[in-house]
């Protein structure tokens, strides 16, 4: 998901019954905390460093939470990339 999609495919993702692969977030971040009885699925985020939206902070934090609740999380930061997607 992208941005507010990504914090909806996060929350929806982990809270899930349904079996799935992992969860990809683009310039996004999680509300709140990780729901009570996540699933374990792993968690990518992909965010620009120069976002004026969705600042990398916020990404940073939400790999955080994940981390802190068991999740495997990953970030991968894009130089230069404000709220958009890349080429990549």
């Amino acid at each position: 998901g992208f941005s507010q999609g990504g914090a909806l495919a996060l929350e929806a993702g982990l809270a899930s019954r349904a079996r799935i692969g992992g969860i990809f977030g683009l310039s996004t971040f999680l509300l709140g905390s990780v729901p009570t009885g996540a699933q374990v699925v792993p968690v990518h985020l992909f965010h620009g460093d120069a976002d004026p939206v969705v600042p990398l902070a916020w990404a940073e934090h939400t790999r955080t939470v994940l981390e802190s609740a068991g999740v495997a999380a990953s970030l991968r930061v894009y130089p230069g990339l404000w709220h958009s997607r890349c080429a990549e």
